[in-house]
Order: structure tokens, then sequence, then C-alpha cells
């Protein structure tokens, strides 16, 4: 049976990630999945693809209707949506509570998540405020998505996300 010891030589930049090089044993390069013997090989988060979304979810919880790509707005629209979800599991009751020192555990947690979300305060308070109160009987489909037009530039099919009235 052939062990194979694993050194790190460096790293190879890839388009997704980055991507240790592994020097097998017997002294060839390769990717990490080349041996028999695989190691989990920890690889970078790309932020560069939310960070996109997490500005066009702000400025939709801010202007009520944002117009971009259609894969963008198809993204966008499940996060809205989950930021409505998450701020309507917090009971009522516990809203008055929620931007106090006295909130449970729970409500805490559902409110740092948006927050850490959306980077904003403001908006966070909008989405507990007002987001969950407005749609409390509404059970989903909070966003509503139309295909508007194709941009002359580079033909991409542009879409439009707004929250839907409650």
């Amino acid at each position: 049976m052939h062990v194979v010891t694993l050194q790190s030589q460096g790293c190879v930049r890839s388009s997704f990630a980055v991507i240790p090089i592994i020097l097998c044993s017997h002294g060839s390069e390769s990717a990490p999945f080349h041996c028999s013997t695989v190691r989990t090989v920890r690889s970078w988060k790309p932020d560069y693809k939310l960070n996109p979304i997490r500005t066009l979810a702000a400025q939709l919880l801010t202007h009520g209707r944002v117009e971009t790509t259609l894969p963008r707005a198809k993204k966008l629209q499940i996060v809205a949506d989950k930021l409505v979800t998450v701020s309507k599991k917090v009971p009522e009751v516990l809203h008055v509570f929620l931007f106090n020192n006295n909130a449970p555990q729970s409500t805490i947690g559902a409110k740092q998540q948006v927050r850490a979300f959306l980077r904003s305060e403001a908006l966070t308070q909008k989405v507990f405020g007002e987001m969950s109160s407005h749609y409390e009987n509404r059970s989903g489909g909070y966003t509503m998505l139309r295909v508007t037009r194709t941009r002359s530039g580079d033909a991409a099919v542009m879409a439009t996300v707004q929250y839907v009235k409650p």
C-alpha cells in the first residue's frame, strides 16, 4: 500500500478560490484531489459574490424597488424574503423588547443575523418594526420580480424587484 504524505508548497489563485498546491511524496505538483488519499483543504469564502446582493437588499429596503440584471434579481428575491421571514419568527410581544437589553437570546440572535447581513442598524429596525408588522398575515412571497427590458449596452435582461403591498 502506497502512503502519500502531503506537504503544502504555496497556493494557486483560481477564479473561485485560493487552492493550496500539494506536493505528493512521489514529487509531482497537483491539485488537492490528485492522490488516492484525500485531505480536506479549507478554501477561501467568496464574499465578492455576496456583497452586491447585500447592497441590493439594502437599496430595496431603502427605496422599495430595485432594477438589476435577472440573475441578481432572482438571488435578491430569495434574500429579501428570508429577511422578512426571520423578522416574523420573533414573537410579536418581543418586538417591544427587541432594541432593549432585556430581550431573550433568540431575539437578539435574529437581530444580530439581520444586522450582520445588512450592516445597518436603521435598516435592521425597519425590517423588525415596519416589515414584520406589514406582512404578519402573509405566509410568504413578500417580493415581486418583473422582467422589464433588455439593456442596450450588453443585451442583459433587466428585472425589477419590489416588495408587494400587504
